[in-house]
């Protein structure tokens, strides 16, 4: 008999999902930042009105969050590039 208790059917769904997202961020970072930063700017855009509940109080914090992390994979993306064409001489 198993003790242990059965996860919610949710819960499989969901880090099936964030594995997918995961393999696709690191398969495809230029399109993951792209995607991250037209959320960003969508959210940015649409009034506060739409969104309901947690979502309404959680979207001041968001909106930036994914702004700066879209920056910031742009930054990791253009150093990267570079530190790939130096040959150090």
């Amino acid at each position: 008999m198993n003790a242990e208790p059965l996860p919610p059917q949710g819960e499989p769904a969901l880090r099936d999902l964030l594995e997918k997202a995961r393999n696709f961020a690191q398969e495809q970072p230029a399109k993951a930042m792209a995607a991250g930063l037209a959320a960003g700017i969508l959210m940015n855009l649409l009034p506060s009105r739409l969104f309901s509940g947690a979502v309404r109080l959680a979207a001041p914090l968001v909106r930036p969050a994914l702004l700066t992390l879209g920056v910031v994979k742009a930054c990791e993306l253009c150093c990267r590039d570079r530190r790939g064409t130096d040959t150090g001489g």
